[in-house]
């Protein structure tokens, strides 16, 4: 049987966090898609941001809900579970018709606010971390 070794501290971010971050980062990657294509161009990344942070905040509302069913707290905490399911062709959907209007450059560059958002914030976390935790060799636990 394994203990978890007390030394290692997971880091948890919590969806808010990125939420901020991502609109933060946003003006960055719409300037950079004006910078490319204009205004058409950073128009296409301002959408595709504001979709992203759209999805960013139904996942952590639907995950509330589908943790608190799982526990047995929220009895209709099922439909969190069937939108869980059926958002994932739905976000499809949405970033190839984005693509389809703007193309794909913008796309991709308003999906990057949200990449390098997390990136960012787990760059942060690591250097912030104390350095006797950041060394830590995880399979000390078993």
């Amino acid at each position: 049987m394994t203990r978890a070794n007390p030394k290692i501290q997971i880091m948890i971010t919590e969806p808010k966090t990125i939420i901020r971050d991502t609109a933060l980062i946003l003006p960055l990657m719409v300037a950079a898609g004006f910078a490319i294509g204009g205004v058409w161009s950073a128009f296409g990344v301002l959408c595709t941001g504001a979709v992203m942070l759209g999805n960013l905040w139904f996942i952590g509302r639907l995950t509330r809900r589908f943790t608190a069913h799982a526990a047995g707290k929220d009895p209709n905490g099922i439909w969190a579970s069937i939108l869980l399911v059926a958002k994932f062709p739905v976000m499809i959907g949405l970033v190839s018709l984005l693509g389809w209007a703007f193309g794909g450059l913008p796309v991709v560059t308003g999906l990057i606010a949200l990449v390098l958002a997390i990136f960012v914030r787990g760059v942060v976390s690591m250097l912030g971390a104390p350095p006797e935790d950041a060394s830590t060799d995880v399979r000390q636990g078993s």
